[in-house]
């Protein structure tokens, strides 16, 4: 992965966790208790890696599109 990927895919965890503590743990008085942060930290990272591969998807088609083409 370049730099450029990578520091994408930190930053829609990064925002998905905020989205989820903000609109989860907040309002249930959970922020701060490990075992919830823990969990919509790892509902942030499925997020993130699904972002990121469906914005490979179109690449990876047009990539293979024009060399199946030939």
């Amino acid at each position: 992965q370049s730099a450029g990927t990578r520091e994408k895919q930190i930053s829609d965890y990064e925002e998905t966790y905020r989205m989820l503590s903000d609109t989860e743990l907040r309002p249930s008085g959970l922020v701060g208790n490990t075992d919830a942060e823990r969990t919509i930290g790892a509902r942030a990272m499925e997020s993130a890696k699904k972002t990121f591969l469906d914005g490979l998807r179109p690449l990876v088609e047009e990539m293979l599109g024009s060399y199946l083409a030939f």
